[in-house]
């Protein structure tokens, strides 16, 4: 379901004479979007089978999709602007998930693009701003010739920035390569709790019902969270990420200090050859290997060697409220 309040559209006249549509700008405000799954897996922006059904492109002589003919019909924008948009998601086994963008805001400019974002995402606040390629470019050139595509972005939750730096690269007909640095001094691992539902605004002059609040569920007893991690998920690529955090902080837990690691990525499998952190006075240099993520059945690996840490301090770092005492341990 997509519903909408109010478009703005700039279209370029000059192109139209050359039966290309070029759009200068797109303004949109009031923007409410419900994107649901149900249990059979099918979704409701999935148009698969409409376009399965839909006139095929332009077909040459030799039987093959004439490519220039599908570019030069496609439609270029130059900036989009959303403001006040709620995008709800819902599949058939969780509730409903809210998003509020407050901005967003896309300019082009050569082979750049100005990325601002503002909004809230089950009640935490998240900003994302920086330069990236150009995004019309990436979709122009996706699978047809070599795509060069940098990142240069600031993603900020609850006033704590997260750095992402680097390089993805496309070539045509084969998975892309990520190449990202990802740092921090201070950064939240982020919750998605079910929020309150906000109080109703008086009507008439008579008092609004109490807000109510949905059942909170029971705190995890992992380290992040007990749902369960859809692998299948991660997109397949190839490449290397980088990772340093100096305080990582964890939903109802005490941080983790001084993270550091670097993921290989390959398909369907990644490769952590060495993973550190501190926790308290402990240390911990563990090596891990993901694989099969394409499958119903992902397999993990996990070795390495922890040092200097206590049953006290790591039960307190799991449960703040635990009162346990112990002598060194160590894990190998």
């Amino acid at each position: 379901m997509l519903t909408l309040q109010h478009i703005e559209l700039d279209v370029k006249a000059l192109p139209l004479l050359s039966k290309r549509i070029e759009i200068g700008s797109v303004k949109l405000s009031g923007l409410e979007l419900l994107l649901q799954r149900n249990s059979s897996g099918k979704a409701n922006w999935d148009m698969s089978a409409d376009i399965s059904t839909a006139t095929p492109a332009s077909i040459s002589s030799n039987g093959n999709t004439d490519a220039s003919t599908v570019s030069n019909n496609l439609i270029y924008m130059d900036s989009i602007s959303i403001v006040n948009a709620q995008i709800q998601y819902q599949d058939a086994a969780n509730p409903i998930s809210t998003y509020q963008i407050k901005r967003l805001s896309l300019v082009e400019g050569g082979d750049k693009t100005v990325i601002s974002l503002g909004m809230q995402a089950q009640g935490q606040a998240i900003e994302l701003s920086g330069k990236t390629g150009s995004l019309s470019g990436l979709f122009k050139q996706w699978d047809v010739g070599l795509t060069k595509f940098p990142l240069d972005l600031a993603l900020n939750m609850n006033g704590k920035p997260l750095l992402i730096k680097g390089e993805i690269i496309k070539p045509p007909k084969a998975m892309p390569s990520i190449n990202l640095a990802v740092s921090s001094k201070s950064f939240d691992w982020p919750t998605l709790d079910v929020a309150t539902n906000p109080a109703p605004q008086t009507v008439g002059g008579t008092q609004p019902a109490p807000a109510t609040r949905q059942a909170q569920k029971p705190q995890s007893r992992y380290v992040f969270s007990d749902e369960t991690i859809p692998f299948d998920s991660i997109p397949r690529a190839k490449g290397k990420i980088v990772v340093d955090i100096a305080e990582l902080g964890l939903p109802k837990r005490k941080p983790i200090e001084n993270l550091q690691a670097t993921l290989h990525l390959d398909g369907s499998s990644i490769d952590i050859p060495n993973i550190s952190f501190q926790m308290g006075k402990g240390s911990a240099n563990l090596q891990m290997n993901l694989s099969k993520t394409n499958t119903v059945n992902p397999m993990l690996m996990a070795k390495g060697v922890t040092k200097d840490f206590t049953l006290e301090n790591l039960l307190a770092r799991l449960d703040p409220s635990s009162k346990v005492s112990g002598g060194d341990m160590k894990l190998a």
